[in-house]
């Protein structure tokens, strides 16, 4: 907001899977501007693309993943850790009155697999409404811990995020490593108390596996999705 951010402005976040990624997507969006999320681990040719394609008014990113980055002509925000005092000396709650629903919310890239990456602009409106969708089909009326495994630059991260903490949620980021560690996936969904997740089958099939050998059971869980793949 002080650097003069405001509603279609996009801001391009390219950090590493944590808690700054949600700071900085919950910044970009309480600022009024779309956010545009980069992985770090994309190829340089690819993050230079998007980066130009998308014409973000300014970067959030970490030192390390800076260094990786292309040369840039737009301010950068740092995220990291020892940031965030800075981060907790606003204690206001500025609201963006011109913020409207056909502003944009995030734009998210495909895969590219036809040909170069395209960028596909999400509106506000768009999101009230899948909202109002998700809140008929899953019981999101009392608060639940949410496990969110998608990975940052793909379009199931904004349902986890909307799922959760837009009904008043917890989110609980489940580390990359665990996602095909069965014993340590259940370690995390009973400790959590996790009561909603969206899984992709992979994970689903060898996590259900794992239950059936070993004895145990998910029947804590509340809500159980899976999707985006084929069931094998």
């Amino acid at each position: 907001i002080i650097r003069g951010i405001k509603p279609d402005d996009r801001v391009a976040i390219c950090v590493e899977r944590g808690v700054e990624m949600l700071i900085g997507v919950l910044g970009v969006l309480k600022a009024g501007a779309a956010y545009v999320p980069l992985d770090p681990a994309y190829p340089a040719e690819r993050l230079a693309y998007m980066i130009e394609d998308s014409a973000p008014s300014a970067m959030l990113t970490q030192r390390d993943v800076q260094a990786h980055l292309p040369t840039l002509d737009l301010p950068l925000v740092l995220l990291d850790e020892d940031q965030r005092d800075t981060f907790n000396e606003r204690d206001d709650n500025p609201v963006v009155e011109t913020l409207g629903a056909h502003h944009l919310a995030y734009v998210i890239y495909t895969s590219g697999s036809t040909g170069v990456p395209k960028g596909v602009m999400v509106e506000h409106r768009g999101l009230l409404a899948v909202s109002a969708a998700w809140k008929q089909l899953y019981p999101l009326h009392a608060p639940l811990n949410h496990l969110q495994m998608a990975g940052f630059s793909f379009d199931v991260f904004s349902a986890d995020l909307i799922r959760s903490l837009g009904f008043g949620g917890t989110l609980v980021l489940c580390p990359r490593e665990t996602l095909m560690d069965p014993p340590a996936l259940y370690r995390l969904l009973s400790e959590e108390s996790i009561g909603f997740a969206d899984f992709v089958p992979a994970v689903l099939n060898a996590l259900l596996g794992w239950v059936e050998e070993t004895g145990h059971d998910l029947s804590f869980m509340r809500t159980v999705v899976c999707g985006s793949d084929i069931w094998t």
